[in-house]
Parts: C-alpha cells; structure tokens; sequence
C-alpha cells in the first residue's frame, strides 16, 4: 500500500492517512450562522470515510465578513455549542477536524465591503469595495485571535486561517489588489504584515500546543514570476511563527481544471516544501489514486481533496475498495448548487441538476 494512505502525524495529531478534505463551505447552515443538524451529518459522513483530516468551510470572523447568507459564523460565543455538534460526531469515529476562518472582505455580502485599496472582488465587481483603515485592521486582527480561540473551546483540533481566493487576508497578500502606501503596502514584507499580525494574536491566543495552520495561494493573476520570492518569504515566516503547515491552492484552479489539468501547483508546493522545510498539502486537481501518489512522491507531506468529496464523500472508501479515480470531472458546477437551497446536503451535477 503506498504511504499516502499510511498513518501521518503533524505535531501531536495523529491523522488515518495523508489525504485532507479541503475546506469547501457548507452553505447548509441556518440562516442565523449556526451549526445545522444536516452539517453534523455530512461530516459524520466524510469521517466514517477514511479521510484522515477534515478542513470544515470557512466560519465568519466578523458580521462585516461573511460571504451569505447559511455560511457559519462564530464571530460570538452563542455559536460555539453548534460547532461542538460537528467536533464530537467527527471525534466518535476517531477522526480529525480543523475549522477554517475568514473575513471575506470584499466579497462579503455585507452593505460595507472591506478591502485593501478599494478594489471590488473579482467575482462581484459591480460591489463597490472600501479601502480599510489602520483602526479596520486592528479590530480585524482581534476578532481573528478572539474567534480562534472559540474553534479551540468548540473541540476543532485546529484552526486554519484563510489566506487564499482573493478573500481579504489574502488581498492583501496580493500586489493585484493590494496598492496600499502605508505598512500594509508595497513589497511582500509589508503586504503580510496584516496577516502576519493576525496569525500572531492567533497563536497568542490559543496557545502553543493548538495547531494553527494557513491556507494560501502559490500564484497570482499578473506577474506571477515575481510572486515566488515573495512566496516562499511569507513561508519562512510562519514556520518562525510556529505554523503546524501549510495549505497551498492557487487563484486559477476553475479554469485548470476545466481545462482538465491535474495536481495544479505541484510545481511550487514541492517547491516550498524543499525550500523552507515546513508540512505542505497540496489541493487543487487531485481526481485519482496515481495524483495523489505523485503528490506525495514529490516530497509534499498531505494531499487536500475538496470538489471530488461533494462528489463522492465515500471517496476514500472506494479508493481503499479498488476504484481509481473520482467521477468529479472539474467542471465546477458545484458552486452555482451552492447557491441554491437544496434540502439535503452540498451537491454535484452528477447528483441534481442546477435550474
């Protein structure tokens, strides 16, 4: 058996296997932010399937930062018992859950929409974004460190902060939308300082021994050559700043995979893996048995799944069971069912066909 689905520890956390279900958000949630029942359920599901780690979707840091409507919050603590629910049904079956958090920043459905420069989300462009203030982002930094420590008191085994998909934190990251002036602008020391701060008041805030990891992406929309540097400097960065690992995607995974790429970012994930020496799982294009083999052969630590598990949340099961590659074809369309109110659960189009 090839060691992808072996046992893999990550600091004190011993994992089934090296394979991740990446954070997709569950717009199964009520509409106030809380945990449903039918949530519960569908992470049950996942764990009772020999995934060896859960990423649960993101949990709004803030009001001003959720993305719509049935997205969870836990910007207070009159949310955390819903999300105990979720820990405890994984934990029964000895699985593993982290829980990622968010500001979605420009993309929020909030009437004030928060972003570096002002530069609207590329996928809601006719909101108008609002360019944040040094008082914006220090409230923002606490309600990060304050909802983290509500996913360690909710029972997660972790917390993972989301710096990718051109969300806030990772706006900032990015010189595309980023054109601030001030210390939050201008070269990459100074665009991650915003998220270099939050991941500080984090780790201060849930202590030492409580995994904290990232998710960010390993390219850019422009000049993406002159990204890398500034790459594998933020990685170096937080394994100084004790991150447990990192999770890297990429701003253009929809179109790669329609194109019917695999393993999008094997490239600098193997890259950053070898360069700065930190635990990497690598997501993006991962549809058989052979790309997670070759992920892992190349060094890389956890292979991360995430459009394959609305497909087939037994994946892994089938996998173990002789099957070799997913029905998911990329094509996406999955994220227009999000958007629907669909009574059972996150869907594929192999399942139900959008309207």
């Amino acid at each position: 058996m090839h060691k992808v689905f072996e046992k893999y520890s990550i600091g004190d956390m011993t994992l089934e296997n090296r394979i991740v279900r990446s954070a997709t958000m569950w717009r199964m949630g009520h509409p106030d932010g809380s945990v449903s029942d039918l949530q519960v359920e569908w992470a049950r599901q996942l764990a009772e399937n020999h995934i060896g780690l859960i990423i649960k979707g993101m949990a709004t840091i803030s009001r001003d930062g959720r993305v719509s409507a049935r997205q969870n919050r836990l910007d207070d603590d009159r949310y955390i018992e819903g999300h105990k629910k979720i820990t405890e049904a994984v934990h029964e079956t000895g699985g593993r859950i982290v829980c990622q958090i968010n500001h979605c920043g420009a993309a929020s459905d909030h009437e004030i929409r928060l972003s570096p420069s002002g530069i609207p989300y590329p996928f809601t462009k006719d909101k108008p974004a609002v360019p944040m203030t040094v008082d914006d982002i220090k409230r923002i930094t606490k309600e990060f460190a304050d909802t983290a420590l509500r996913v360690k008191k909710a029972g997660y085994d972790g917390v993972q902060i989301h710096c990718a998909h051109g969300y806030l934190l990772s706006q900032f990251i990015s010189p595309v939308f980023n054109k601030r002036t001030d210390a939050y602008g201008g070269d990459g020391v100074r665009r991650f300082r915003f998220a270099g701060e939050v991941l500080d008041a984090v780790k201060e805030a849930v202590g030492e021994s409580f995994q904290v990891s990232v998710k960010i992406n390993s390219n850019i929309e422009e000049q993406d050559e002159s990204y890398l540097p500034d790459l594998l400097m933020m990685c170096r960065e937080m394994k100084k700043k004790g991150i447990a690992f990192i999770e890297l995607s990429g701003c253009d995974f929809t179109p790669r995979g329609r194109a019917g790429e695999h393993h999008y970012y094997l490239e600098r994930a193997a890259l950053v893996r070898k360069e700065v020496d930190i635990p990497v799982m690598l997501v993006g294009g991962i549809r058989s048995v052979a790309d997670m083999e070759k992920v892992i052969d190349s060094g890389i630590d956890m292979v991360s799944i995430s459009r394959p598990f609305l497909c087939e949340p037994d994946l892994i099961t089938k996998f173990l069971n002789g099957q070799k590659e997913s029905k998911c074809v990329s094509c996406s369309r999955c994220f227009l069912l999000l958007y629907q109110e669909i009574p059972d659960g996150p869907k594929c189009v192999q399942h139900v066909r959008p309207e």
